[in-house]
């Protein structure tokens, strides 16, 4: 089991929360937070966990339009949001697809919707047209999100991801910018 950094107090924050871009220091966390993700719950229908060097593979060899922002309380890391291209077709360019995760402690005290906010933000100067979101349907807190922040229901894939021995419907959310 993937558990939270040891050296974090959890309970009490130290400091205010910030939103800085990702960096190489970052990935240790925001692999330890993504690989909760991928055991535990159907955010991410990745089956085994991701390696650091996989990770800091994924940070370092981006495009700088497909951003990685991190939230953070000092050094401690509490979750991320990554920019990622929807298809390596060039005429699909214009649209980028956000994926977001929060470290299990920090969920449900608005750092999904800050990282979100903030990756609006970044994709508008970075002269996006829409974003995408996938979201699976027992995940309820991302369809509020979502639906807060303007992304409209485009679609729904049935049956399209297994994790845990179910399939799972697959949501498409997208947001003009």
């Amino acid at each position: 089991m993937v558990t939270a950094d040891p050296t974090a107090d959890n309970r009490n924050p130290k400091g205010p929360l910030s939103i800085r871009a990702a960096g190489t220091q970052d990935v240790p966390a925001i692999t330890r937070i993504f690989n909760h993700a991928i055991a535990h719950t159907t955010a991410s229908f990745y089956a085994q966990p991701r390696s650091i060097e996989q990770r800091t593979h994924w940070l370092t060899q981006r495009d700088p339009r497909n951003a990685v922002w991190v939230a953070a309380y000092g050094t401690n890391v509490v979750g991320w949001v990554a920019l990622d291209p929807w298809s390596e077709k060039e005429g699909y360019r214009i649209t980028t697809e956000i994926s977001y995760y929060i470290a299990n402690d920090f969920q449900g005290q608005g750092i999904g919707s800050q990282l979100v906010a903030k990756s609006i933000e970044v994709a508008q100067q970075n002269e996006f047209q829409n974003i995408l979101a996938k979201i699976c349907e027992n995940n309820l807190a991302s369809i509020r999100i979502a639906e807060r922040f303007g992304f409209q229901h485009s679609g729904t894939l049935k049956s399209i991801g297994r994790k845990f021995n179910q399939t799972f419907d697959v949501h498409f959310y997208q947001k003009q910018l």
